[in-house]
């Protein structure tokens, strides 16, 4: 079972038949879970960088080329890579002092270059969108709150999507999930 068909499974929010209005009060504007969510989010920003090493030539001819390992720098500049072993077969685990140690000897002159994984930029953005806040209908114009409706149903959504996201994330590698039996 994939990813998708598990998270399919577990959401009843992905069925197209679901009803939406069924499911979202009058009170929807005072859902904790955005709140939780963002909270939650918090505690990685400015945690670990991810990256990944893109490889335009394969100079020694073993890891292939494009992205060939994943990696994570600690906030203390500590490094992990992970070798995809594309080619080799060979997922081999490393650790840096730095990465700029292993700039230096997987770089092959700017044949392998680290690229940055923006984690920081996609939680200020996660963040923004569990800010917006919705507006009560009824405290617009008459004509207007069919749109107002409209708007706060798509940042309901929008929201709950985050959230449903976060709590997948949280349920499958979280306190109690499978992994940590």
């Amino acid at each position: 079972m994939t990813d998708h068909e598990l998270w399919d499974d577990q959401s009843p929010e992905r069925d197209p038949d679901y009803e939406y209005e069924t499911h979202m009060s009058e009170d929807y504007a005072n859902d904790p879970k955005p709140a939780q969510a963002a909270e939650w989010i918090k505690t990685f920003t400015n945690s670990v960088t991810p990256f990944v090493l893109r490889r335009t030539e394969d100079v020694t001819g073993v890891s292939g080329t494009g992205v060939v390992a994943d990696g994570v720098i600690f906030p203390d500049m500590k490094t992990v890579t992970r070798w995809r072993g594309g080619t080799s077969g060979i997922a081999q685990t490393c650790v840096w002092d730095s990465p700029h140690h292993v700039k230096r000897i997987h770089g092959h002159n700017g044949a392998t270059e680290i690229e940055m994984v923006p984690v920081g930029d996609l939680m200020k953005a996660l963040l923004a969108a569990l800010a917006v806040e919705q507006t009560d209908p009824e405290s617009v114009a008459e004509e207007d709150r069919d749109a107002q409706r409209g708007w706060n149903e798509a940042v309901w959504h929008l929201q709950d999507e985050i959230c449903m996201a976060l709590s997948f994330s949280f349920n499958t590698f979280g306190p109690g999930s499978k992994e940590e039996s």
